[in-house]
């Protein structure tokens, strides 16, 4: 009995999910009628997101935070230091220990 009650119960709710519009229609593919590559695209995209018109999302900025951080510093000792007094002074940076 409770077989038969799992089971029907499981093909309405997977009848339900399959009735869902989400106003996705797979079978139109508009990006190859476009006629652009794929580099102009993605240069199209830059553009717009650097004039604000797209919004960049948490995981862009955790990428771009972290190319940042990989990326040879052109500092020297001193600046770096500098640069952690003058956030410290400013109060948004908390060091912790003996440094």
């Amino acid at each position: 009995m409770k077989t038969i009650l799992i089971s029907t119960l499981l093909a309405a709710t997977s009848l339900g999910a399959s009735a869902m519009n989400y106003g996705i229609d797979v079978h139109t593919n508009r990006a190859a009628d476009s006629g652009l590559t794929r580099a102009a695209v993605i240069a199209e995209l830059q553009r717009a997101k650097a004039a604000g018109e797209v919004a960049i999302t948490e995981f862009e900025i955790r990428q771009a935070e972290s190319k940042q951080l990989q990326s040879p510093s052109t500092l020297t000792r001193e600046q770096v230091q500098q640069e952690v007094v003058a956030l410290r002074d400013q109060g948004l940076l908390n060091i912790h220990g003996d440094h």
